[in-house]
């Protein structure tokens, strides 16, 4: 289907093709020419307007067959040897006709036919000798000329409109680009005059982990479309669960990052690392480290580089637009929460931002579980087979359900999964939480082939779905596998653990564990 702003030069050019060939068939009958192109004329014409009133074909199809029939008439047409001076009056229609398009191609193709032609002349038709008149001759020349001269034109138009696209889309660009940057500028101004009005921070229980996982996945695309090697490493990080003001630690957090990725060159590497230390069993200090290898800074700037509106290299010099906010938010948010910010860098090898904030911990006591027993004894003594490509998803996982007690396995595919399940003790897995999408072998393979497995113990283990497909489709695939159930991402941990609890009861009221 065309586009509807296109329709009326379409129509334009239905018209003109229309009127070429009648005008074509007219000269056709009167000069007793070969009748069996009058069909073909009119087959074309009827073509070429069932297309444009329904609107059927591509832009380019019918682009084409317009182009083709006026070039098969204009063949047609300059064949014929009483003609021979009328040929150049016919390619220079052809020729302001195709400049209305954006493809050099069909004028090339134009002169090459009108060459064609003057040879089909020459050496067929002999119309054009060397004892023509000098009067004739001249007309050829002057012909030749015309055309010439009509080719030129149409390169320039076509040349001239396609420079006045490109100007405007530069233009509009720039006008975008200029927008945004006037919305974050005015957006971290109001963001400071937030942080000077209103005094200290809301503390809410907080995943750490989350938080930082939810920016690294947030800025990942723009790390990965300047080339940079993301890394995220939690591995230090053992009491997550937390008291802060999540909102403030992700916007400070954000700034940190995000200003990592702007000043690092395509091909560098920006690492966030969360660690702690133990201090007592009600609270740690916890250190937010983003670490590049950007531009770095020099130790003259340094001492003032949390300073608002100050930025070691302006717009114009280094190419990246900003008003010198983002890293003073990003102290004075580290400032109300207690903590420090520091930072290390050497011009040219890169920086190192460290927010150290010491943070009450969650005391994590036992909850309800969803049929009234606690959360930990309903994974106690239990084994769940993780099946998770991913291994940001993976940690976090592990640590959910390690949390109410289960043990866990894992395995990066669905092909070691059932390789772990087939080489299992019966009763050693109590369930498997299965993915969907990952390589060598996805979580509906895995399923059927865990099913199909010889020992019932094995083939009978319950399996649920983790993944972000939430079609009903996809759901009743994960149910035809073999799965007990298909659970969507992120975890719903209430959701997981209702589920889980509900299979192991029915299991064991079956006398199958």
């Amino acid at each position: 289907m065309r586009a509807k702003g296109q329709t009326s030069i379409h129509l334009l050019l239905a018209g003109i093709v229309t009127i070429f060939g009648v005008m074509l068939m007219l000269i056709t009958i009167a000069m007793s020419w070969e009748p069996w192109m009058v069909p073909i004329i009119v087959t074309g014409n009827s073509l070429v307007w069932i297309l444009h009133i329904g609107r059927i074909g591509t832009e380019s199809f019918y682009e084409a067959l317009c182009a083709g029939l006026l070039m098969v008439g204009f063949f047609f047409f300059g064949v014929h040897n009483i003609i021979l001076y009328d040929i150049p009056a016919v390619a220079c229609m052809l020729l302001l006709v195709f400049s209305m398009f954006d493809k050099k191609i069909l004028l090339y193709m134009t002169v090459g036919l009108y060459l064609l032609e003057l040879l089909y002349h020459f050496f067929i038709l002999r119309t054009i000798t060397y004892i023509m008149s000098p009067q004739n001759l001249a007309r050829l020349g002057f012909g030749s000329t015309v055309v010439a001269g009509a080719m030129a034109i149409a390169i320039y138009r076509i040349n001239k409109r396609l420079d006045d696209q490109k100007k405007q889309t530069d233009m509009l660009t720039e006008l975008e680009t200029a927008g945004r940057q006037l919305l974050d500028m005015i957006e971290n101004l109001l963001r400071v005059s937030c942080l000077s009005e209103t005094g200290g921070v809301t503390e809410t229980e907080c995943n750490l982990r989350h938080a930082v996982q939810e920016i690294y996945d947030f800025l990942h695309p723009q790390a990965q479309e300047k080339n940079l090697s993301f890394h995220l490493d939690c591995t230090g990080l053992t009491h997550p669960h937390v008291y802060a003001d999540g909102e403030k630690l992700r916007q400070m957090l954000t700034y940190l990052v995000n200003n990592a990725v702007t000043y690092t060159h395509p091909g560098g590497s920006v690492t966030i690392t969360v660690s702690q230390e133990e201090t007592s069993s009600s609270s740690g200090v916890y250190h937010l480290t983003v670490e590049d290898t950007g531009v770095g800074i020099s130790p003259e700037f340094l001492d003032r580089i949390f300073e608002p509106f100050t930025r070691e290299r302006n717009s114009t010099l280094s190419g990246i637009h900003g008003i010198g906010l983002g890293l003073t938010i990003a102290k004075s948010i580290v400032d109300r929460m207690g903590g420090a910010l520091e930072v290390r860098s050497e011009p040219g090898q890169g920086s190192t931002f460290t927010a150290t904030l010491h943070l009450r911990r969650q005391a994590r006591q036992a909850a309800a579980g969803p049929g009234g027993e606690g959360l930990p004894s309903l994974g106690e003594g239990r084994r769940i087979l993780l099946v998770e490509d991913n291994e940001i998803n993976r940690e976090i996982e592990t640590e959910l359900l390690q949390d109410v007690g289960f043990t866990i396995d894992e395995a990066v595919n669905g092909a070691i999964a059932v390789e772990k399940v087939r080489a299992s003790a019966p009763g050693e897995y109590d369930l498997i939480l299965m993915d969907i999408q990952m390589p060598v072998m996805d979580g509906w393979q895995a399923a059927q082939a865990i099913r199909g497995l010889a020992n019932p113990a094995l083939a009978s283990i319950p399996i649920v779905a983790l993944s972000a497909n939430v079609f009903q489709s996809d759901i009743n695939k994960s149910l035809d596998s073999g799965m007990e159930a298909h659970l969507t991402k992120p975890i719903d941990i209430p959701a997981l653990l209702k589920t889980i609890e509900r299979i192991l009861k029915r299991r064991a009221g079956a006398g199958g564990s």
